[in-house]
């Protein structure tokens, strides 16, 4: 205890930003490894259109791998 390496004594400062979320450390979690990071499995991808006011959802890319597979 004690010293200039100890991390009480020394606390890293906070990171000013999060991380991206593609650098997310539960990615590297093998129950996710085989989830699609867009769409979490559902082969859909919903998008807010502000401008229109209306909620578009569409395939994920994804979604035509599965099929072709």
């Amino acid at each position: 205890m004690g010293g200039s390496d100890d991390p009480q004594d020394t606390p890293k400062p906070p990171p000013t930003e999060p991380p991206p979320v593609w650098e997310d450390r539960r990615w590297a979690d093998p129950r996710f490894a085989g989830i699609c990071r867009y769409c979490l499995g559902s082969g859909k991808v919903s998008h807010l259109d502000t401008a229109t006011r209306t909620l578009v959802t569409v395939a994920c890319r994804c979604a035509g791998e599965r099929e072709s597979a």
